[in-house]
């Protein structure tokens, strides 16, 4: 933009006569492609005109480039965490399930499964009784125990 209002008005060079114009530019200068072929024709007719492209150089080479850089390589690293996370639970529940089928530990699981399963529809249904016998006393909790007992005796 700075580039679009000094040197905007010049009749000679065409490189900062539109705003579009002028954005390729600068992107061109932050390149450093044809760096030379932009800046010394403005060099030509106006030797300040280099103090401008020489500080847009030091900034756009080390310190936006830099920034470029850094912000790339930061989200490739958070994907590459992120791969390597669900490989390795990958190779885990691999590994599991083989160990599990070598050694017959299937049926274990399933045990397990169930046992919390049932556990957590006591609790849920031991929260619906908590909630009416707030208001009614005892017999509830009498009811509670007994359904303990039978849920243990059934395992």
């Amino acid at each position: 933009m700075i580039g679009f209002i000094l040197f905007g008005q010049s009749q000679e060079n065409e490189a900062f006569s539109t705003i579009t114009q002028s954005m390729y530019t600068v992107f061109i200068l932050f390149t450093v492609s044809n760096y030379p072929d932009v800046s010394m024709s403005y060099f030509k007719n106006n030797r300040l005109s280099m103090l401008y492209f020489w500080t847009y150089l030091l900034i756009g080479i080390f310190l936006l480039s830099n920034l470029l850089l850094a912000q790339i390589f930061i989200n490739y690293k958070t994907l590459i965490e992120g791969r390597l996370k669900r490989y390795e639970l990958e190779v885990d529940k691999f590994f599991m399930e083989l160990f599990d089928a070598i050694t017959g530990n299937d049926k274990i699981k399933l045990q397990i499964a169930e046992r919390q399963q049932q556990e957590d529809k006591e609790r849920s249904s031991g929260e619906d009784d908590d909630e009416k016998s707030e208001g009614s006393g005892g017999p509830a909790g009498e009811n509670k125990a007994s359904s303990r007992e039978e849920s243990q005796n059934n395992q």
